[in-house]
């Protein structure tokens, strides 16, 4: 409808006067000028993340690039903790882990939140104050190391060419300093949560057999017959692989473990 009304409105300036060579020529211009605003403002808003707040999805969390951790609290807490949450605007987000009988809950929330969180509980919950600020204490202490081992592995890995099959390694990589080599018709149909065509393929598989690629990174959760052939070029290539996950494994009880664990991966595949 807007682009009709536009057209209209050219129309109507190009009939309102006497039709002339330098008349047109203004009014190509005035539309051509349009246009391009447009094709900017449409990359601004694609190219712009939306940020989201309160409670949300464990991968919306983590692509806001603040650092996450987590928390388990029992069935009967949950409540509680969303009131708090809500009260000092603590984003967060819930998985509930029934593997446990009775059900607990894995809360994970931004690093910057860990102080406001602990705050608030030891305003909800006084006789317990202590052991918020000693559990509060030893989560800083876990995120200060992964911090260092952040800093040290990026020594190794800083301006490497990495490409991956979606965006959920992209922060972490980006703390090590990383370059994103991704071909970028394949990065965009990924960011656009759209299929790649078959030449966004082959130009990822080009990529990777050209050499340039040291590292392959891709969701183990998202796996289908188009990641297993990227997969293969960069197993015909030799290039290192990372695989990771969306959501944290069984075998981890925190996240800093995870991340830790993870920045261990990036680096044992640094040749």
């Amino acid at each position: 409808m807007q682009e009709e009304v536009e057209n209209k409105t050219l129309t109507l300036i190009v009939n309102g006067g006497k039709f002339t060579g330098r008349l047109l020529k203004a009014a190509i211009s005035k539309y051509m000028a349009h246009l391009k605003e447009a094709k900017v403002e449409k990359r601004r808003k694609r190219e712009t993340p939306v940020v989201h707040r309160g409670k949300q999805t464990v991968k919306q969390l983590t692509r806001q690039n603040q650092g996450v951790s987590n928390i388990d609290i029992q069935d009967k807490e949950i409540r509680q903790f969303e009131r708090i949450a809500r009260k000092y605007g603590v984003d967060y987000a819930v998985k509930k882990d029934r593997s446990t009988s009775p059900p607990k809950y894995m809360i994970f929330f931004k690093g910057r939140d860990a102080d406001a969180i602990t705050a608030a509980y030891q305003k909800a919950d006084p006789s317990h104050k202590d052991d918020y600020a000693k559990l509060n204490k030893e989560w800083h202490a876990k995120e200060d190391q992964l911090e260092s081992k952040i800093k040290e592995t990026s020594a190794k890995t800083e301006g490497l060419p990495y490409a991956a099959t979606e965006s959920v390694a992209w922060y972490l990589a980006d703390d090590l300093k990383m370059t994103d080599a991704t071909p970028k018709g394949y990065a965009q149909a990924s960011a656009n949560e759209s299929e790649p065509t078959p030449a966004d393929i082959k130009d990822f598989q080009d990529t990777l057999k050209a050499g340039f690629i040291k590292m392959f990174v891709f969701n183990s959760q998202e796996a289908n017959s188009t990641i297993d052939q990227i997969t293969g070029a960069a197993k015909d290539a030799n290039v290192p692989i990372v695989e990771l996950a969306e959501q944290m494994p069984k075998q981890y009880t925190n996240l800093l473990d995870w991340m830790s664990a993870l920045v261990d991966q990036f680096a044992a595949a640094v040749k």
